[in-house]
């Protein structure tokens, strides 16, 4: 953390630079200022961080010009890259054959790991898995790999398989599930009549804010049975973290928040959810002042 103090009058504007290039506001580099003071924070530092650093207050009468150096110290030989060795594919648990009655829950579990983490994909008799709101699929950095599925009936039965692949290799794991009771024919069931095709009853809305603000876009979709809901900007799917997080009320209310915005932050946002029945999708523009 780096901090002046000036005066002047008018108000100088201040300006930092890193071996004399203007730096510019954003996650790694946050500059805040009040009224005779400015500080330059850089959350987390790395070696290529090291530098000269320098501030300037200008004014129409004239600039200021204060400098440091910033050194970073026992990282030099530390590689910022993955130093796990990559590896393919491994089953540390496999599945375990189950039986269940009819509409009962069901829950297959099993652990794969590898690097770069596999992809995980599910399957049963040799078809992959539909996308059914019945199914859920569950996955953890630690590679535990869970098929939920809901309300079993007789069409269930059969042998499913995870099977996990990265650019070293594929592995996988089965078992079979078994409905008890005398086996016979049945059809699948229809989704119930209730189920309702997304509705979006509140759009996002344009929001512009200042550099370093939290933000809140907010939209009210309601649907039988409650829909997922992906987060969207400039096209790319948002996932989770300390700068983005996600939440969606029983009443239909999503809201995405970003605990502070920059100037990478802007553009379009875009709220898509989906049930059984179908999707619907809402978009609104953020816009930074700088």
């Amino acid at each position: 953390r780096f901090e002046i103090f000036f005066t002047g009058f008018p108000a100088p504007e201040i300006k930092w630079y890193r071996d004399d290039v203007e730096i510019q506001p954003s996650r790694d580099f946050q500059i805040s200022q009040s009224f005779q003071s400015s500080q330059l924070l850089i959350p987390e530092v790395f070696p290529e961080d090291a530098g000269s650093y320098s501030v300037r207050a200008l004014s129409d009468t004239g600039f200021a010009e204060c400098r440091a150096v910033l050194k970073v110290e026992g990282l030099l030989f530390i590689p910022r890259i993955s130093t796990v060795k990559d590896s393919p594919p491994e089953v540390k648990n496999y599945l375990q054959d189950i039986s269940v009655n009819v509409n009962e829950p069901v829950a297959f579990d099993c652990k794969i790991v590898g690097h770069p983490k596999p992809e995980v994909t599910w399957f049963k008799d040799g078809q992959k898995l539909p996308e059914s709101p019945r199914y859920k699929t569950v996955t953890d950095d630690e590679g535990h790999q869970t098929l939920l599925i809901y309300h079993i009936t007789p069409v269930d039965q059969g042998v499913y398989v995870c099977e996990a692949t990265n650019k070293l290799g594929r592995q996988s794991t089965s078992a079979k599930l078994t409905i008890k009771g005398e086996p016979r024919f049945v059809k699948a069931p229809s989704p119930p009549s209730t189920h309702t095709f997304p509705k979006l009853l509140q759009p996002l809305q344009d929001v512009t804010a200042n550099e370093g603000e939290s933000v809140q876009l907010k939209c009210v979709i309601v649907s039988e049975p409650y829909p997922v809901v992906t987060w969207y900007h400039n096209g790319q799917p948002i996932k989770p973290s300390k700068y983005f997080t996600m939440t969606s009320e029983p009443n239909g209310s999503h809201v995405l928040k970003l605990a502070a915005v920059f100037s990478e932050d802007e553009g379009s946002y875009k709220c898509v959810a989906r049930n059984a029945k179908g999707h619907v999708e809402t978009s609104g523009k953020l816009f930074i002042r700088c």
